[in-house]
C-alpha cells in the first residue's frame, strides 16, 4: 500500500457545528455526515459520510425512488426542495406525505455546483440560448465585451393623432420614422424606475408623445401631450406608477435650419418673410397676415367669420369707396356742411332682417334725447328678393318716410338712394331732411310683407343736432 495512504474516509473526525446526538446528520462545511455518537457544538466527534441512512425530513413531501435529497440547514433535516441548502445524495426508497423520515444514500460531500446550487431545468433554460452581450427574448442578459448592458431597440413609424390610435412603444429604444406634426407614439403603461428613450429621426417635424391613458408627463396633467422637437432624442424616466418626466438628451442647440430663421429677422415690429417675427418695445409686430383669424381670452378665443371684404367694408366708418358712391350726391349748402362738421357726422351701417323690417320697429339711427338726426343720405340694399311687400324704407318713428323703393328697384344685392330706381322721399331740401327731436329712424315695409328677402342693409348718413 501506498505510504500516503491516510484511511478509506468512510469515517471522519470532525467538530460538530451544532449539538447532535447519535444517528443525526451534520452538514461541516462542504461535508455531510451523520453522527456515531453523541456530540456538542464546537466539539469533536466521528461522522460517517457513506452509506445509506433514515434522516429526518421535511413531512409534507412525498418522495420517489433516485429523488436529488438536499440539507436544509436552517431546519436540520432533509428536502426534495434544490432551493433548500446543497446536495447530499439520492433517495433509497419511496417516503409518503406526510411522513418524518426518508432513506438517503449520501453522497459523502456536498455539492457546490449547479446541481447543488439548485437550478431546476427551467432556470437553465434561461441561460440556454442566452447571447454575450445582446439581447434575446424570454432570456438572460448578460453584459458587453465593455461591460455596457445592452438595451432593446425598435424602428417604429408614428401613426394616429392621439393616444388612442398613436404607435406604441414597446422597447427601450425607439427610433421614430414619418412625424408629420400630427402623427404620434405612445409610452407604455408606467413602472417605477423603467427608461424609455424615444428618438424623433424627422429633420422638420415636431412629434407628438402621449402617456397611456391619465398617466402625466411633467405634470402637465393627466393624458396630456408632450411635443418632441425635430430631429431630438428625449429620455423618458417614471418615477412612480403613471408619472412620467422626460429629459432631453440631444442638446437644445438649434440646428441650421431653425438657426437660418433667426439669421436676417426684422426688428423693432418689421416683418420678414420665412423669418422669426420680432416685436418692438410696445409689442406691436407691425403687418399681420393670416389664413384665420381669433380673438378673445386664452383658452376661450372666438372665430371671426367675416370675409377681408366685409371688413372693408367698415374702414372709415363703416363704409368702402364703392358704397360711399351709391348714397349719391349730398346737396348741402356750405353752412350746413359746417354744421354737420360741428355736429359730428356719423354713418349709420345696419343689417335688419326679414322678421324686424315686417315688424318695423327696428331703428336704423338711434333716437337721442333732446336731439334730432339731420339726414343728408340714406341707400339700401335687399338681400335677396323682396316678395310681396311693395315698398320697403326709413321712417320716423311714428312720423314720415323718409326714404322708400318701390319692389322693382330692390333686386339681390344692388344698392340704391335717393336718386337712383323710383325712390320715394319725403320732406328732402338742399340740405338734407330733419327728423322730430327724440325720434328714431326705423326700417320698415309696407303693401306685404318680406317674405323671400333675408333681411336689408341700410346707410344712413347725417348728424345730431339741437337747432
Amino acid at each position: 500500500m501506498a505510504g500516503n495512504y491516510v484511511q478509506p474516509g468512510k469515517i471522519l473526525t470532525l467538530t460538530a457545528p451544532y449539538n447532535r446526538t447519535t444517528g443525526q446528520g451534520a452538514l461541516v462545511g462542504s461535508i455531510f455526515g451523520v453522527a456515531l455518537q453523541t456530540v456538542l457544538i464546537n466539539v469533536e466527534g466521528e461522522f460517517q459520510v457513506d452509506g445509506v441512512w433514515t434522516l429526518a425530513k421535511t413531512s409534507a413531501q412525498a418522495w420517489a425512488v433516485g429523488d436529488k435529497i438536499y440539507w436544509d440547514d436552517n431546519n436540520k433535516r432533509c428536502d426534495s426542495d434544490s432551493t433548500q441548502g446543497k446536495l447530499i445524495g439520492v433517495a433509497t426508497a419511496i417516503a409518503a406525505n406526510p411522513s418524518s423520515t426518508g432513506n438517503v444514500r449520501l453522497n459523502g460531500s456536498a455539492g457546490a455546483t449547479a446541481e447543488g446550487i439548485g437550478l431546476d431545468t427551467t432556470e437553465l433554460g434561461l441561460l440556454n440560448g442566452a447571447t454575450a452581450g445582446s439581447i434575446t427574448a424570454s432570456k438572460v442578459v448578460t453584459r458587453t465585451a465593455a461591460q455596457g448592458i445592452p438595451r432593446a431597440t425598435a424602428v417604429v413609424a408614428a401613426i394616429g393623432a392621439d393616444a388612442s390610435d398613436g404607435a406604441a412603444l414597446t422597447k427601450d429604444i425607439n427610433l421614430v420614422t414619418g412625424a408629420d406634426n400630427t402623427t404620434c407614439v405612445v409610452l407604455p403603461v408606467g413602472v417605477a424606475g423603467e427608461t424609455i428613450v424615444v428618438v424623433n429621426t424627422v429633420a422638420n417635424k415636431v412629434l407628438p408623445v402621449f402617456p397611456a391613458g391619465t398617466e402625466n408627463i411633467n405634470g402637465a396633467g393627466a393624458g396630456v401631450v408632450f411635443t418632441m422637437g425635430p430631429a431630438r432624442a428625449v429620455a423618458f424616466v417614471c418615477t412612480a406608477a403613471g408619472v412620467w418626466y422626460a429629459e432631453k438628451l440631444a442638446a437644445a442647440t438649434p440646428n441650421a435650419t431653425e438657426l437660418a430663421l433667426l439669421t436676417g429677422a426684422g426688428t423693432g415690429g418689421t416683418p420678414v418673410a420665412s423669418k422669426v417675427q420680432v416685436a418692438d418695445v410696445n409689442q406691436n409686430i407691425g403687418a399681420v397676415k393670416a389664413t384665420s383669424l381669433a380673438i378673445g381670452a386664452t383658452g376661450a378665443e372666438v372665430a371671426v367669420t367675416a370675409t377681408p371684404a366685409e371688413l372693408n367694408a367698415l374702414a372709415g366708418a363703416g363704409i368702402s369707396a364703392a358704397e360711399a358712391v351709391q348714397l349719391g350726391l349730398i346737396t348741402a349748402t356750405a353752412a350746413q356742411i359746417d354744421a354737420a362738421v360741428a355736429g359730428t357726422p356719423l354713418v349709420y351701417r345696419t343689417n335688419v332682417t326679414t322678421a324686424q323690417v315686417n315688424a318695423g320697429v327696428t331703428a336704423v339711427v338711434p333716437a337721442v334725447a333732446g336731439k334730432r338726426f339731420q339726414v343728408l343720405s340714406i341707400a339700401m340694399r335687399s338681400n335677396g328678393n323682396v316678395g310681396t311687400a311693395t315698398t320697403v324704407g326709413v321712417q320716423e318713428d311714428g312720423g314720415a318716410i323718409f326714404l322708400s323703393h318701390v319692389q322693382a328697384d330692390l333686386t339681390n344685392g344692388v344698392w340704391h338712394n335717393l336718386v337712383t330706381g323710383t325712390p320715394v322721399v319725403t320732406g328732402m331740401t338742399s340740405g338734407g331732411m330733419t327728423a322730430v327731436a327724440n325720434k328714431a329712424l326705423l326700417a320698415y315695409c309696407a303693401g306685404g310683407v318680406l317674405d323671400t328677402a333675408t333681411s336689408i342693409d341700410y346707410i344712413v348718413v347725417g348728424y345730431y343736432t339741437t337747432t
